[in-house]
């Protein structure tokens, strides 16, 4: 790759973060309901050890 290649995605990713955070702190805060949506558990996970 080029320098200008390598910095055209160094802008192009920094102009993402960017549009991201002002998303996320301009978004309201989610109902505390919310909170355990949309969290699951899969049984048997492999990593996951009960003693």
């Amino acid at each position: 790759m080029s320098e200008k290649e390598i910095q055209d995605i160094n802008d192009w990713v920094k102009k993402e973060v960017e549009e991201s955070v002002e998303f996320a702190e301009n978004s309201p805060y989610p109902e505390p309901h919310e909170l355990y949506e949309d969290i699951y558990m899969e049984p048997n996970y492999p990593y996951i050890k009960e003693y």
